[in-house]
């Protein structure tokens, strides 16, 4: 819904004058409004290789809006915080190094919404004695895991 991004957009005419618009208000969208941007700069999009570049492209609002979309639901659900270098709460410790993944998701020839992802690269993260792992099972487990519920009358459930 366009009237969602206010007044001040929906009177102005032309795609250069929309994206002056988003590039001057774009800090300030809330997550709906984002959401409605992405949405709206879909057409012809190309979909890049990197960050950078994805904001030397033509597209770079429509980018910027998806990733900006992803960093406030991060916050929102509590996934992680900014600190600087030298918090003393980070004991030693590095943050974490991470990158950004693009994604134009289709129905069919047609992009219907972008999605950005902040992927934190976890091969990066000190051992600190605990276990970590990343959950991905082999085909294999997962025919066992289903066959095992099949002959036993289990339902198996996933989470994400």
């Amino acid at each position: 819904n366009l009237t969602e991004l206010g007044e001040e957009y929906l009177a102005l005419t032309t795609k250069p004058e929309r994206l002056t618009w988003i590039e001057n208000n774009i800090e300030h969208l809330s997550q709906k409004q984002l959401k409605i941007i992405t949405t709206l700069l879909l057409y012809n999009a190309d979909e890049p290789t990197s960050w950078g570049q994805a904001i030397r492209g033509k597209d770079r609002w429509l980018w910027e809006a998806a990733v900006r979309q992803e960093i406030m639901q991060l916050f929102e659900i509590g996934a992680f915080e900014w600190t600087d270098s030298r918090d003393e709460k980070l004991e030693g410790n590095r943050s974490i190094p991470s990158h950004v993944v693009l994604k134009l998701k289709h129905e069919g020839i047609t992009a219907v919404r972008s999605k950005g992802r902040l992927v934190a690269d976890g091969n990066f993260q000190k051992n600190t004695g605990e276990d970590t792992f990343a959950p991905t099972p082999s085909m294999t487990s997962f025919r066992v895991l289903n066959g095992y519920a099949a002959k036993h009358g289990r339902h198996i459930e996933t989470g994400d």
